[in-house]
């Protein structure tokens, strides 16, 4: 089946405070802890571009306890028509959000689209988890098969399979890096690559 690209690979920027020395020296302050006001302008449900027959949508909410934190929600809709037309025959979704939390911003040079010459944007980087989880596959085009003892799910479009999940079958939590970027209706997700990063995916507001 397609994997649900719920997140690029982004390590992780630690963030290290120094101390202060002997003596009559009075410590160097610690570093302010990062500010994250504008993580709400990601907000909302985006969508990517359609692949044949499958969509794929992330929904983004702010936290309500802190300001630094976003829940993501991720699914694939398979549609009866190429192109992503006609009804939604199933979904693969995961079955717990990833929670990711601010890490500071940076500037990083980026090419926002193939073969285009990469130019210096601000990337927001966020520390994503994503706890155990299974995949979870609905819709009246889903059929339960039972392979080599496995109890399976599975999405049927046209007669042809396009897509099983394993039934209940809990997958290792992941904590990843992620890299934001937004231009207008435009949310990309980053993923590093050497000094840069590259789009893992792109999508548009709904």
């Amino acid at each position: 089946m397609k994997q649900i690209g719920w997140l690029g690979a982004v390590l992780a920027a630690s963030l290290a405070g120094c101390g202060g020395g002997g003596g009559g020296d009075v410590p160097a302050p610690l570093p302010a802890p990062p500010t994250a006001l504008h993580l709400s302008g990601y907000g909302g449900a985006w969508e990517g571009a359609c692949d044949d027959h499958v969509r794929e949508t992330v929904s983004i909410a702010l936290s309500p306890t802190s300001s630094e934190v976003l829940t993501l929600n991720t699914r694939q809709d398979y549609y009866l028509l190429s192109g992503c037309g006609g009804p939604i025959l199933g979904t693969v979704s995961l079955s717990t959000a990833v929670n990711a939390t601010f890490g500071g911003s940076l500037t990083a040079p980026v090419s926002l689209t193939q073969g285009a010459t990469s130019a210096s944007i601000k990337v927001d980087n966020m520390n994503t988890v994503l706890p155990p989880y299974t995949l979870v596959a609905s819709g009246s085009g889903v059929t339960h098969v039972v392979d080599n003892g496995v109890a399976r799910s599975c999405i049927t479009i046209a007669g042809a399979v396009s897509a099983c999940v394993n039934d209940n079958e809990v997958l290792p939590a992941q904590n990843r890096g992620l890299g934001l970027y937004l231009d207008g209706n435009n949310l990309y997700l980053l993923t590093p690559s050497g000094a840069t990063f590259t789009v893992d995916h792109r999508y548009t507001k709904k």
